[in-house]
């Protein structure tokens, strides 16, 4: 598994700003998995060539089948670099043959567009979850960062996903944007 971090969250309004990448870090380090750090500007991502080229250049080095990024929430409803990210991560996920799934993740925040379509089972990560969370202290004061809410959110989408035993279950949820089945 693969993140990659396109700002470093210097503008953000917590006075731990600086600690950002180094959170996301030791969440890497916890959740196993590798975080890749990029340098773009916080707050003014723009999906231009510059930044649709970044995603073509790791899609072709990492050659993923299963691309997960932002909801594409309109500024206004989600962060502005979420949205340009998000359509950057598209224009590149389509024109790549290899990749055969892009999910769209659960926004933080909703205003009641975000239409999940794919429920994953993810019961026996919760804690990992949890723990990686909270280890984001720099955006705890974020509702979304919660832990009681990253657990009632899961605990939600396991309901919505009709399985049987959801009530011990928790899931995530996501938006199919690209989804081939060979």
């Amino acid at each position: 598994i693969h993140v990659l971090v396109v700002t470093r969250g210097a503008r953000s309004n917590s006075p731990l700003a600086a600690e950002r990448v180094g959170e996301t870090l030791r969440a890497s380090l916890l959740a196993d998995y590798l975080m890749i750090s990029e340098d773009f500007p916080d707050g003014h991502v723009v999906c231009n060539t510059e930044l649709v080229a970044l995603m073509d250049r790791y899609l072709r080095e990492l050659d993923p089948h299963l691309v997960i990024t932002h909801y594409p929430q309109p500024v206004g409803e989600g962060h502005q670099d979420h949205l340009a990210v998000s359509n950057a991560v598209m224009n590149s996920v389509r024109r790549n043959q290899r990749v055969k799934w892009c999910l769209f993740a659960e926004p933080p925040t909703h205003t009641g567009r975000f239409d999940p379509n794919l429920f994953v089972d993810s019961t026996e990560v919760l804690e990992l979850k949890k723990k990686a969370v909270a280890l984001h202290i720099s955006a705890q004061s974020k509702a979304y960062m919660v832990l009681d809410g990253v657990e009632t959110r899961a605990r939600w989408w396991a309901l919505q996903s009709y399985v049987e035993g959801f009530q011990s279950k928790a899931f995530e949820a996501f938006q199919v944007a690209k989804g081939i089945v060979e």
